[in-house]
């Protein structure tokens, strides 16, 4: 019985060994078959879905530009106004300088005076040269009577500037218009000069004024209380301008107002002025 027993015994642990054995042999078996078979797969390539919420970054093949790129901007549109002169009539002179400063000379005869008043300038007091209720005037608008231009005490002129406008008081007289009562301008703005010779006969102090490189000089011809056509002629030979325009006609001959640089406006006429 013993001897049985133990048989039975021995048996079963051989048994067991087997089954060990062939456990193992087993595992070593399909660990070679998946090594060899894992050398015959294919790269493993993820793909992302196009709906996926982020994406695999994937550099670029185009380099960068380096250039700095001008921002897209609309183009300002820069508005001057050229300055501009009126030749209202008579002695009666309207000036609009680049900032629209509005200078009015003299005014009488009729004639548009809406636009408003930033200078008005007076070269004597006869009633067809003061018509200052004519003009419409601006707040600060500056009137320059020939109590301000001239010294009374020694006939020496003031010289102004007012919103970018230079004005020289310079002399005009004749037997109708005494030497502390009268007086032409010569105004300079936007690098432009303008004589207003004002009510006068031809002055030795005119050639003065050629030195001022005068641009367009205004000259009575009328030859009742100013100088005629000749004399004025003359007078702007004097002063040598650009520009010499006849005015405070009346009934002269305009055509015998022959200076060098002669140049025609007729009233009511607007003339842009040349700029340097």
């Amino acid at each position: 019985m013993g001897r049985l027993f133990f048989y039975f015994t021995h048996i079963e642990k051989e048994t067991f060994k087997m089954k060990k054995t062939l456990k193992f042999t087993a595992f070593v078996t399909l660990m070679v078959t998946l090594t060899a078979c894992s050398s015959t797969l294919p790269n493993f390539v993820p793909v992302v879905s196009s709906n996926a919420a982020t994406s695999i970054p994937v550099e670029s093949t185009t380099p960068e530009s380096t250039a700095e790129v001008e921002p897209t901007m609309e183009a300002e549109t820069v508005s001057e106004s050229a300055p501009t002169l009126t030749l209202i009539g008579h002695a009666s002179l309207k000036i609009k300088t680049m900032d629209g400063v509005v200078v009015y000379i003299d005014p009488y005869y009729e004639g548009d005076y809406s636009e408003k008043a930033d200078i008005i300038l007076i070269s004597h007091e006869h009633r067809d040269h003061n018509g200052i209720n004519l003009v419409t005037q601006n707040e600060e608008c500056v009137v320059l009577r020939v109590t301000e231009t001239i010294n009374q005490a020694d006939n020496s002129y003031n010289t102004f500037e007012y919103f970018g406008v230079k004005i020289e008081p310079v002399p005009a007289f004749n037997n109708n218009h005494p030497l502390n009562n009268s007086t032409g301008f010569v105004l300079t703005f936007d690098g432009i000069r303008v004589y207003h010779a004002g009510d006068t006969s031809k002055l030795d102090q005119m050639a003065d004024l050629k030195a001022k490189n005068i641009d367009y000089a205004f000259f009575p011809i009328d030859g009742q209380y100013n100088m005629g056509p000749a004399e004025a002629t003359e007078s702007a030979e004097l002063v040598g301008a650009k520009h010499n325009i006849p005015f405070h006609v009346n009934s002269a001959d305009v055509t015998a107002f022959t200076p060098e640089n002669l140049f025609s406006v007729a009233y009511g006429e607007t003339i842009v002025l040349n700029t340097p």
